[in-house]
């Protein structure tokens, strides 16, 4: 659906920033050593954004995808969080 379009184009793109590219590229080249890990999500909020401090914070939640992995607090269907 169109929401779940937006959440992917969003998530995409914030991975393409330079922070999400650190995220990616960490993972992607220590790939032996961290196996299948992924990023889950991405959670973006301000703790009392202005104008003079602008600065949101973000998080990233890595997961283990692999088969065996535990899947208790996986949320697959949430890929981006905007508060």
């Amino acid at each position: 659906d169109a929401t779940n379009e937006k959440e992917q184009e969003a998530f995409l793109a914030i991975l393409g920033t330079p922070i999400g590219e650190g995220v990616a590229k960490l993972i992607g080249q220590h790939r032996e050593q961290l196996r299948s890990l992924q990023v889950k999500s991405i959670s973006i909020f301000c703790d009392d954004c202005t104008a003079a401090c602008p600065e949101p914070y973000v998080i990233f939640r890595v997961e283990d995808d692999s088969d065996d992995a535990p899947r208790a607090h996986s949320k697959r269907g949430d890929r981006l969080q905007l508060w």
